[in-house]
């Protein structure tokens, strides 16, 4: 009975929280999907890149869709990657993100421009070429 009228009383309170996920979610899959899946895929196809890689922070949609290598800027999947922003290790987290996976394209905006300091400057001084920006420094 304890058990029953406690999953009764966290689904209800569950409930509007989940609804109202659902209604606005804090970051759409399908923008993912659209925005780093097949703009990093329509990169690659103009510029006639094969067997290219895309370093990101978003991966849902984007593993959907990439025909791309994927890395993880979040470090959910990249444990190097994770230990170095856990440590606030930024300069081991670029050495790794451009010594050794070396990805074709580079997203980072907001944040995770800030969090990892991949700005447009920094990406440029790595032999980078911006495809876009935003007004926060960051960018592809």
């Amino acid at each position: 009975m304890a058990l029953s009228t406690t999953l009764l009383l966290s689904w209800s309170a569950q409930r509007e929280r989940g609804a109202a996920f659902r209604a606005e979610p804090t970051l759409p899959m399908c923008l993912v999907v659209n925005r780093d899946g097949v703009v990093f895929n329509t990169y690659a196809d103009r510029l006639g890149i094969e067997g290219g890689s895309v370093l990101l922070p978003s991966l849902g949609g984007t593993l959907l869709t990439s025909d791309l290598t994927v890395h993880d800027l979040a470090g959910l999947t990249e444990p190097r990657i994770a230990d170095a922003l856990a440590a606030g290790d930024t300069e081991g987290l670029r050495a790794y993100a451009f010594r050794e996976l070396r990805p074709t394209f580079v997203h980072a905006v907001g944040v995770w421009a800030r969090k990892t300091g991949m700005t447009a400057p920094r990406l440029t001084a790595e032999g980078y070429v911006p495809v876009y920006r935003t007004d926060d420094g960051g960018g592809d």
